[in-house]
């Protein structure tokens, strides 16, 4: 499985619930569905992702305010949707073809390492664009 994303982030001059705010709004610009929990009074937790994408993501984003500054710590990681179980489901239908079926089946042994190598390289978009928020959270409220 991929990494996954922890990051703290300082920001000035600015309350915990613009940040929650501005977190939920970048969260849906990169991803197309976000859904939110209430966690504990200082913590929301976000998942979601596209149907039509492998992988989603799943955050916790917890604020604190120290003096005039609030602390962002955003911890989270992808997380497979429908379609990556679905990808899981061929690539294993291809090894066992690729194992039973001699020559014909040596075909669909690369093609289920294309996939394996698809969905790693999904992993680590997804992780990079949480990696992101955080700095994009920043950059906007200061």
């Amino acid at each position: 499985m991929a990494k996954t994303v922890d990051s703290v982030t300082r920001i000035n001059n600015v309350n915990a619930a613009d940040v929650q705010n501005a977190v939920k709004t970048r969260l849906t610009d990169i991803f197309s569905k976000v859904k939110t929990s209430a966690g504990s009074q200082n913590q929301i937790h976000y998942k979601g992702g596209s149907f039509f994408q492998p992988y989603g993501f799943k955050v916790t984003a917890s604020t604190e305010t120290i003096g005039d500054a609030t602390v962002l710590k955003l911890s989270g990681r992808p997380k497979m949707n429908f379609l990556g179980y679905l990808v899981l489901l061929m690539v294993a239908g291809l090894l066992i073809f690729g194992l039973n079926y001699g020559e014909e089946g040596l075909l669909a042994l690369p093609a289920a390492l294309v996939m394996i190598i698809a969905s790693r390289f999904e992993q680590k978009k997804v992780t990079r664009r949480l990696q992101q928020v955080s700095a994009d959270v920043s950059g906007i409220l200061q």
